[in-house]
C-alpha cells in the first residue's frame, strides 16, 4: 500500500482496547497502563504506514474536565475529551470537519459511529480488523528490517546495512588499517 502524508487513522481509544484481549486484561488492573499500550502499539503501526493517528480517549464523565490534547510523537496526538464531551461526538466532528480534506480511517467496533463516519466519506475499520491488520504489519515491520534483498534472512550487521553503507565502512576500514 502506497504510503500517504494526508491519511489519518482516528482511533475510539477505549472501544479499540475493549477490542483487544491483552490490552482489555491491561486495562482491568491499570487503565494508564493500557492506554499507554495502545499508544505504543499504534504509533508504530501508523509510522511505518506513513500516516496520522489520533487516538480519543473519553474523559467526559471527569469532573471539571478542560480536556487535553498531547503530542505523542510526530505522527501520533492524543486526545482526552472534557467534560460533557464523548469520544463518539468528538470523532464524529472530526469525520465531518476533514472528511473532504484528508483520507480518514475510523477505528471503531460501535455501529452508530461506524455509519456516521461512513456518511462523512471515512472509512470505517473495526477493532477486530484494526488488531488484525496491526499484527500483520508488524510481520512485515520484522520481515523488513531482517531480510536480505534475496529474501533470505540476515543474521549479521553486513546482511542488514544497505550496500552504499557498506562500502564506506569498508573504504573507512581500509584507510584505518594502513595506518
Amino acid at each position: 500500500m502506497e504510503k500517504r502524508k494526508n491519511d489519518i487513522l482516528i482511533v475510539d481509544g477505549y472501544n479499540v482496547i475493549h477490542g483487544n484481549l491483552e490490552l482489555k486484561s491491561i486495562l482491568a488492573q491499570n487503565m494508564s497502563d493500557a492506554r499507554k499500550q495502545l499508544i505504543e502499539h499504534l504509533a508504530d503501526y501508523v509510522g511505518f504506514k506513513g500516516w496520522q493517528l489520533v487516538i480519543v480517549f473519553d474523559a467526559h464523565q471527569v469532573r471539571d474536565n478542560a480536556g487535553s490534547i498531547l503530542n505523542y510523537d510526530r505522527n501520533t496526538v492524543v486526545v482526552y475529551t472534557g467534560s460533557h464531551e464523548t469520544a463518539d461526538t468528538y470523532i464524529e466532528q472530526m469525520a465531518y470537519d476533514l472528511g473532504n480534506l484528508y483520507t480518514l480511517r475510523v477505528a471503531t467496533s460501535d455501529k452508530e459511529q461506524q455509519y456516521y463516519v461512513l456518511s462523512q466519506g471515512a472509512i470505517r475499520v473495526s477493532a477486530r480488523e484494526l488488531w488484525i491488520d496491526v499484527a500483520q504489519t508488524k510481520k512485515q515491520i520484522r520481515k523488513s528490517k531482517y531480510t536480505n534483498q534475496d529474501g533470505s534472512i540476515g543474521h549479521s550487521l553486513q546482511d542488514r546495512v544497505e550496500r552504499d553503507i557498506l562500502a564506506e565502512l569498508e573504504k573507512l576500514r581500509r584507510s584505518h588499517n594502513r595506518k
